[in-house]
């Protein structure tokens, strides 16, 4: 189980007549296995201006990387993550439907590649701790339109994992930091608007407890 805040907004120059800023907590779910993780979290953001409607989050990651190793002392281990990372987040009214064609909503899928660095090693028998820290970069289209452009992130991780609470089963705790910005072209069907209409920035802090199996 995961709870964090995301702290969504737009950058990209002028006042457009939509934004989708969105700054709330966020609740999901995360599924982990060596060297892959996936994250599905939503929120409301209940704090819009009284001329505005509230905004629905919807966000999941994918996160998958290779390991290649830089040095190694005892039982500690510092290693190069090459990562592959997809990603879709919409940010729409409150009320729409997930798969709901909204033309001016927030829905951006994105395809990115990364290389980090990441240390991992144990603080006792049954106690684990592993960092990592990658910058990715790739390409963002949005889900509904005819629009293209890029996006780029750097994320921090931190887990500690204890073991052999009861048989095989143990439990874990993190913290992700992930710092991302999207550069989107306006569609081809909204030329009136500026390249910069889909440009956002967002600041997403997120906590984790968990089983492991």
């Amino acid at each position: 189980a995961v709870a964090g805040i995301v702290d969504f907004s737009y950058v990209g120059g002028g006042a457009p007549r939509d934004r989708y800023d969105f700054a709330a907590p966020v609740y999901g779910l995360r599924y982990a296995r060596p060297n892959f993780n996936v994250l599905a979290a939503a929120g409301r953001d209940l704090s819009a201006a009284a001329d505005s409607l509230d905004r629905e989050l919807f966000d999941l990651a994918l996160l998958t990387w290779a390991e290649f190793e830089v040095a190694s002392r005892g039982a500690w281990r510092l290693y190069a993550p090459i990562a592959l990372h997809s990603q879709y987040r919409r940010v729409a009214q409150a009320g729409a439907g997930l798969l709901e064609n909204v033309p001016d909503a927030f829905s951006v899928t994105l395809l990115g590649l990364g290389a980090g660095l990441g240390a991992r090693g144990r603080l006792a028998e049954q106690a684990a701790l592993e960092a990592r820290i990658t910058p990715i970069a790739g390409i963002a289209t949005r889900s509904f339109g005819d629009s293209a452009g890029s996006s780029y992130l750097v994320e921090a991780d931190a887990e500690i994992q204890l073991g052999g609470l009861a048989g095989r089963f143990g439990l874990h705790a993190g913290y992700t930091f992930r710092a991302q910005r999207w550069n989107v072209n306006a569609s081809e069907l909204f030329s009136s608007r500026a390249d910069n209409y889909y440009d956002y920035t967002s600041l997403q802090h997120v906590a984790r407890i968990g089983v492991n199996f």
